[in-house]
């Protein structure tokens, strides 16, 4: 018989999971990056985040600030991060103080149950203690929160961002979806950040939009300009996120949580394991509660711990450590074949006499269910990166478009990347900008040379000036436009007094 343990879960916690996920299946036609920040945040909250956090898994009191009015001053609350308070702080705080009382609670008591581990590792980094202020800002202390361009986690980590500091993130491991994990990852970005700018406000803002996109602007703003003038500059989603992130600050500083002293929250245990198991598995022989071993191991995306040489960490609920281990042949031996048929590859190519030879564009391939779109490489593009963006492989990237090396890659080419067709117009639209065209990407060549549209001029390249910088100073004009017309792979290449061939729009 399985003791009863602290954590209980009913009907209707398994509901809103069910619920959710029937969410998400329509989540990605949503366009994230259009939201504003009362919009992501509100969205993010009324999704699984704060279920398992419940008061019988973490009981304590609430204290609030029922005047309704920031009792304390926020330049008073931190040392050194985004001093000058926002215009729209005080609209931000009020907007958390207006929240239902229990999406108020699940935010505070979410944020309390984290927050000693957050603190933790940053001041184990040496960072600003206020940075524990920041995932509740950006995420809404969602852990399963998707935002725009798949960032995900509290910390809202890009791909790139959680694998250069130490995370896996695969088809069926996501690190950035454990709490403590991406705290790690986080930490490790901003750290790395704080070397090259000497400014914790820009480490905080290339976390949030790039090292390229900062340095771009701090190029632009000069050497000598002030954070206000940064800022100004920085994209606007950046500059809402200051303001998200002060007023944060005061309302957890005005209302808070009071856990229960007689309770002592406990670790959970953890065992090694190599063997592909699914958490079914578990719950029908051992009893674990599946929707507790995805709230304990949430990086596990499809409840599968896939076998592998590395091991993996699975933590168990308290005192089903030792049930597990005594029942542990019996659950491999349980369930079939269907559990794991996420973790399949799904074969849909052509047979290998239809391939292109290495080095060639790609021939004409077709995919049932799937239209292909050209998507035209930018400067900073990698197969991860891009891969990331349409939710595919790079090695599917590579076999589409022939890329035996992918070092070789430059701005201004174009490379096929098949997509959904139901999700085809939502991803040509995302990312129009970048010239991504249906079903047509070797045939949308512009003729520069139509002296009725286009101006042909000479740029000389001046100190400070990247292709950024250049194109901020034409109309029509865009970094990558200046790279594929001079034949740059990289825009760091460029050298002062370098002359530019550009084409101005008439």
């Amino acid at each position: 018989m399985i003791s009863k343990r602290k954590y209980n879960f009913n009907f209707y916690t398994l509901l809103a999971v069910l619920i959710f996920g029937f969410s998400l299946m329509g989540k990605s036609q949503l366009r994230l990056d259009t939201l504003s920040w009362k919009e992501r945040f509100t969205m993010f909250l009324q999704e699984e985040n704060g279920i398992y956090v419940s008061d019988e898994m973490y009981p304590g009191n609430f204290l609030f600030n029922l005047s309704g009015n920031p009792e304390v001053d926020f330049k008073k609350l931190n040392s050194g991060l985004f001093l000058e308070p926002s215009p729209k702080l005080y609209e931000y705080y009020f907007f958390l103080e207006n929240l239902s009382p229990e999406k108020k609670h699940q935010l505070i008591r979410t944020f309390s149950f984290y927050e000693n581990d957050i603190l933790a590792v940053l001041v184990e980094a040496e960072l600003p203690p206020e940075l524990k202020y920041l995932p509740p800002a950006i995420s809404a202390m969602n852990t399963i929160a998707v935002g725009d361009m798949h960032r995900t986690g509290i910390w809202q980590l890009t791909h790139f961002q959680a694998m250069l500091n130490g995370g896996q993130i695969d088809k069926l491991v996501d690190e950035r979806l454990h709490p403590l994990k991406s705290i790690r990852f986080a930490t490790r970005q901003l750290k790395n950040d704080f070397e090259i700018y000497n400014d914790y406000n820009l480490a905080v803002a290339a976390l949030i939009c790039g090292n390229t996109q900062v340095k771009n602007v701090l190029a632009k703003a000069g050497e000598n300009a002030e954070w206000n003038e940064i800022i100004e500059i920085l994209p606007e989603n950046f500059q809402e996120t200051v303001a998200a992130f002060q007023a944060m600050t005061v309302f957890l500083n005005t209302n808070e949580f009071v856990k229960t002293e007689e309770f002592v929250q406990e670790k959970p245990d953890t065992i090694i394991l190599n063997q592909q198991i699914h958490f079914d598995q578990l719950s029908r022989v051992a009893g674990i509660n599946n929707s507790e071993l995805q709230f304990l191991n949430p990086q596990f995306k499809h409840s599968i711990i896939p076998a592998s040489e590395k091991t993996y960490q699975l933590a168990l609920p308290v005192v089903t450590k030792n049930e597990f281990l005594t029942m542990q042949d019996s659950v491999l031996e349980t369930g079939d074949s269907t559990l794991f048929q996420i973790a399949k590859q799904r074969i849909e190519y052509p047979p290998e006499p239809l391939r292109s030879f290495i080095g060639q564009a790609a021939k004409d391939i077709e995919i049932e269910g799937k239209t292909r779109l050209g998507y035209m490489l930018k400067s900073g593009d990698v197969l991860g990166i891009i891969a990331e963006k349409f939710d595919v492989s790079v090695t599917d990237l590579k076999y589409w478009n022939n890329i035996y090396n992918e070092r070789r890659i430059r701005a201004g080419q174009k490379i096929s990347v098949f997509v959904p067709d139901e999700k085809a117009r939502y991803f040509a639209d995302l990312f129009s900008n970048n010239d991504v065209t249906d079903n047509d990407y070797q045939g949308n060549s512009v003729d520069y040379s139509d002296a009725a549209k286009y101006r042909k001029m000479e740029h000389v390249v001046q100190n400070g000036e990247s292709p950024f910088v250049i194109a901020q100073k034409y109309d029509g004009v865009t970094p990558e436009a200046i790279l594929l017309w001079n034949h740059i792979d990289n825009a760091r290449k460029i050298q002062i007094g370098q002359k530019l061939i550009l084409y101005i729009p008439k």
